[in-house]
């Protein structure tokens, strides 16, 4: 959680989150029911939710970033 967005990487976490739901779906369905493969899988899959949304809020800033400086430059040729 420490590690900086612009460093994340997002297929990587695309596959956490997808590896978490798959095995969280999994553990419900053997039997005997699996509750710590649940706990981790279901933990991973939430990590890698807030790791894809601070993926995509660092991904809104680079752009708007970006829109406010091709806007700077406009408006000094002008």
């Amino acid at each position: 959680m420490a590690r900086p967005a612009d460093k994340l990487s997002k297929n990587q976490t695309i596959s956490l989150f997808a590896t978490g739901t798959i095995w969280s779906r999994y553990s419900m369905v053997i039997k005997p029911k699996n509750y710590t493969l649940f706990t981790v899988n279901a933990f991973l899959a939430c990590v890698a939710i807030i790791q894809l949304s601070r993926i995509y809020m660092y991904e809104q800033e680079v752009e708007k970033r970006k829109k406010e400086a091709a806007a700077q430059a406009i408006s000094k040729q002008q």
